[in-house]
């Protein structure tokens, strides 16, 4: 008898179940049947219009969105390429080096429409620029002005004072503002400008003759561009002339043999493909074995490897005369036999003379070291 109330009830909810099912089916069948008739039954006139309508708002709307999207997209790659071609016009090697014509691309950028990011590039480059130009009033003042707005300082503004200062001979005022740029670093720094920054740090040390702490600057910065990967060929080359020139006040007894694993070092970090990197390269060996007093056969071998690559490289003419007349400075600074890069330069003159002003100057001045020191003008016709 006690089973009985539960068999009940157990009915009593199926059956429930059962009927609740018929009814939602039903309410379901019904539901779908009203949809079906939505959809095949002609709709009314106001009705199509107001859809006409609303697809054409939002196909404009989208329209418009895809325009906006195109144009902010375009914006900001042309200012990454006037950025890029105002950095390529301030390469000193370059071809197309010109300070003025990198200040101009400059002033065809926009501030309002770049992203923060690329704000932050510009305001630091523009400054930069400044310096490389000698317009350091102009930073001072820009400076003087952030921090009355409440900028805080930063290590890149002591980076450019150090510039300035060790420009024009104030060497101590020099060192105490890398000093102050490498203290103020933090994890916000560029990694390129840090590096920048421990670089001069050990710069600043060999302008003072302090070699011991020159050379832990150097190492320090060798560790921090490694350990950050640094794929930057102009920095490792300028670093690692900088701390193979100390060492050789370090150790002056040492021979070039003894040096060259530091060379092999640096080969690791260069293209040794690209002719700007190969010949950089040979230019910090060459300081070696200069700075090691090495024969003089050897300075001359390496620079007569340099200037065969030079003329073998599948490059422009106007680069490689470029090339050929930084070649040229070298030989006139080392005192070695002119007459092979004066017949190269000599053969290209009529080119050298369509260069840009800028180019040409540097030309002229490069081969005009050799007038100063007193050989023959008949070298060059």
């Amino acid at each position: 008898m006690k089973a009985g109330p539960f068999i009940y009830i157990h009915l009593y909810v199926e059956k429930n179940v059962i009927e609740n099912t018929k009814v939602e089916r039903y309410r379901e069948e019904n539901m779908i049947g009203f949809g079906m008739r939505i959809l095949y039954r002609e709709p009314k006139p106001e009705v199509k219009e107001f859809l006409k309508s609303l697809y054409g708002i939002c196909f404009l709307i989208f329209g418009i969105m895809i325009i906006l999207a195109y144009r902010c997209i375009r914006i900001y790659w042309g200012m990454r390429r006037e950025l890029k071609v105002s950095r390529l016009h301030a390469h000193p090697e370059s071809y197309d080096y010109n300070l003025m014509e990198a200040w101009k691309c400059l002033e065809k950028l926009l501030p309002s429409k770049m992203t923060k990011k690329q704000k932050e590039s510009y305001e630091r480059y523009k400054m930069f620029l400044r310096t490389q130009m000698g317009s350091f009033h102009a930073n001072e003042l820009e400076m003087r002005r952030r921090a009355e707005v409440g900028e805080k300082d930063t290590a890149f503004n002591h980076l450019l004072y150090f510039i300035q200062y060790q420009r024009t001979g104030h060497i101590e005022q020099a060192n105490e503002q890398i000093r102050k740029a490498e203290v103020l670093c933090n994890a916000e720094t560029d990694s390129i400008i840090r590096s920048q920054i421990l670089i001069n740090r050990g710069v600043a040390y060999v302008l003072t003759k302090a070699y011991k702490d020159a050379e832990d600057a150097f190492e320090k910065a060798i560790r921090f561009c490694e350990e950050n990967n640094m794929q930057v060929s102009e920095l490792w080359t300028i670093l690692y002339y900088n701390y193979v020139f100390n060492k050789t006040r370090l150790h002056p007894d040492m021979a070039y043999e003894e040096w060259k694993a530091e060379l092999d070092i640096l080969k690791e970090h260069l293209d040794m493909g690209n002719p700007q990197d190969y010949i950089a390269y040979r230019n910090v060996e060459l300081e070696l074995l200069r700075q090691t007093g090495a024969e003089r056969s050897k300075l001359e071998a390496n620079v007569q490897d340099t200037l065969a690559y030079i003329r073998n490289s599948k490059m422009p003419d106007r680069n490689r005369c470029m090339f050929e007349a930084s070649v040229a400075r070298v030989i006139w600074s080392l005192r070695l036999n002119p007459v092979h890069i004066l017949q190269a330069l000599n053969a290209d003159k009529e080119l050298i003379r369509q260069f840009p002003m800028p180019a040409r100057y540097h030309c002229y001045k490069n081969i005009q070291s050799f007038f100063e020191i007193g050989l023959p003008q008949s070298h060059w016709l």
